[in-house]
């Protein structure tokens, strides 16, 4: 319920500055913009107190939430106040990289009490958004061939079945191995289509289902409950 305080009190504070204070849209962004630094901070800063998220476990959602409206708000700046127009992608970028960055630090060095599983099916919807985010970078924001999403999207898909595997040991990853499949998968479909039309398309889908084999069948093995199957 925290979390949806923060986002609702977020709503009706932007009611109240454009009805009431009659602010235009970009103040009303700037403060909003202030509010949720201040939040976050305050947040933040509870979470790193020793003993503060078993002392407060709903901290956590509340953070995310105002990561997740500072994502928004990261846009209606870049778009509004800014102007940035086309480049509006580097701020979400940046956001984006932040927010995958404290999720990955709550899996490795966060503690005990940090729901790690959680986090990584976090980490999961984070690269789910970066596949969108990473063509629009790509294509528009650096103009760049057919074979650069593959090494933005899904270079960062190899990275993250790379990392979701080698931490299987530890904690179970399966939504992040999952679209890690899918951020290699697309761009891959993208660049058979754009290089070879048709043919291109049977290639992709003859690679496709290659990984997809191979994945699942690393997927099946990865996670803690399966090796102590297999060991017994």
């Amino acid at each position: 319920m925290p979390a949806v305080h923060l986002a609702m009190g977020l709503v009706f504070l932007a009611v109240f500055l454009d009805r009431a204070v009659h602010l235009s849209g970009d103040e009303t962004v700037w403060v909003l913009d202030g509010v949720l630094a201040v939040a976050l901070l305050v947040l933040a800063r509870t979470l790193r107190q020793e003993g503060g998220l078993e002392r407060n476990p709903w901290v956590l959602n509340a953070f995310v939430t105002s990561m997740t409206a500072g994502f928004a708000l990261v846009g209606m700046t870049a778009v509004g106040p800014l102007d940035l127009s086309d480049q509006a992608v580097w701020p979400l970028n940046a956001w984006l990289f932040l927010a995958a960055a404290l999720a990955y630090w709550g899996i490795e060095s966060g503690p005990d009490a940090m729901p790690r599983a959680w986090l990584g099916q976090l980490l999961a919807y984070l690269l789910l958004v970066w596949i969108v985010l990473g063509f629009i970078t790509a294509l528009e924001a650096l103009d760049g061939p057919p074979e650069l999403p593959i090494l933005l999207v899904g270079g960062a898909g190899v990275a993250a079945f790379t990392y979701a595997l080698r931490r299987s040991a530890e904690v179970s990853l399966p939504n992040l191995m999952g679209a890690a499949a899918l951020a290699f998968i697309a761009p891959v479909w993208y660049w058979g289509v754009e290089r070879g039309g048709a043919l291109g398309a049977v290639a992709a889908l003859v690679v496709t289902a290659v990984i997809l084999f191979w994945m699942s069948g690393r997927m099946g093995l990865g996670g803690p409950a399966s090796r102590e199957e297999r060991a017994g």
